[in-house]
């Protein structure tokens, strides 16, 4: 199982993502960052990458320099809170709307797109996952 936040965590989910993903292909491509914010042991924030295209994650990598790319949306939270979503104890747009997770972008945009959040919160959760104690 891989370890979250990893690299090898992020690419098990890009392939998760495009083999779940039911997302309206006719959408305009987007892309996102998705910020695991330093807590306990963390010393720094983890920033995800992911570029969708055409219904699918073409890229999805960990970014050292957040500076690299100018999402549309960027999505952070502690690693507490990434692991409630992904353990499927905390469903990412009530977290989105409690402000448990903070997004920048158009987030009324985001909310409206309900079969992309739904594909994010699926691939997420189709993760086996393991979280450093």
């Amino acid at each position: 199982m891989p370890l979250f936040p990893s690299e090898e965590w992020i690419q098990t989910w890009a392939q998760e993502f495009n083999q779940r993903t039911q997302w309206n292909q006719h959408l305009d491509q987007t892309d996102l960052y998705i910020v695991i914010l330093p807590e306990n042991h963390q010393t720094h924030p983890v920033y995800f990458y992911a570029d969708f295209r055409q219904g699918k994650c073409h890229t999805a990598s960990i970014v050292q320099n957040p500076a690299e790319h100018q999402p549309a949306y960027t999505l952070a939270a502690p690693l507490s809170t990434w692991r409630k979503i992904i353990e499927g104890k905390l469903h990412l747009t009530v977290a989105i709307v409690r402000h448990q997770v903070i997004v920048e972008g158009n987030v009324a945009k985001l909310l409206r797109n309900t079969q992309f959040t739904q594909d994010l919160l699926d691939s997420v959760m189709g993760v086996p996952s393991t979280f450093p104690e």
